[in-house]
């Protein structure tokens, strides 16, 4: 029981910390992503919704892949769900987007709220 309570425990903060990252990557692609991606990239014209497109011998083109990826699990994600009532086929990308924020939501707030408790604790000890 101890060991399934660990591997538990790992998974949340895993969770945890990889939701708190996704965010991280769509703050800086929205932020920054103009001026990295800036002369050797572009905006993908073809669709509606905004993404960076490389070319595929750039190295930035795996860079682009990740702030895409993290665009469409976060800034895009009402689009896909809403897309996803109309038509069946678009379940595939909606049901893993709905999954990510139903478990990453409630695990960041816990890793949050237990790195505060950790800061507050050391604060009184010291």
């Amino acid at each position: 029981m101890r060991r399934l309570k660990d591997y538990l425990g790992f998974a949340v903060w895993q969770s945890g910390l990889s939701y708190i990252a996704l965010w991280a990557v769509t703050l800086w692609s929205l932020d920054f992503g103009p001026a990295v991606f800036a002369g050797r990239c572009g905006v993908d014209s073809a669709t509606v919704m905004f993404y960076w497109t490389c070319a595929a011998a750039d190295p930035l083109a795996i860079l682009a892949a990740l702030a895409n990826t993290a665009l469409t699990v976060t800034v895009w994600a009402p689009v896909y769900v809403a897309a996803a009532t109309v038509n069946r086929e678009a379940l595939a990308i909606a049901l893993p987007i709905l999954a990510a924020h139903a478990i990453g939501l409630p695990a960041a707030i816990f890793v949050m709220m237990r790195l505060m408790q950790k800061a507050f604790a050391a604060l009184r000890r010291a």
